[in-house]
């Protein structure tokens, strides 16, 4: 999926923002539960 010239820093980003989007998602759920 890299794209040629892609900054290593938007790679980074989306490491870091996918796990944090799955806890956002489970936090919810953890409350109503």
């Amino acid at each position: 999926m890299s794209a040629p010239g892609a900054p290593k820093s938007g790679g980074a980003l989306l490491l870091i923002a996918t796990p944090l989007g799955n806890l956002g998602d489970l936090s919810p759920r953890a409350r109503e539960a």
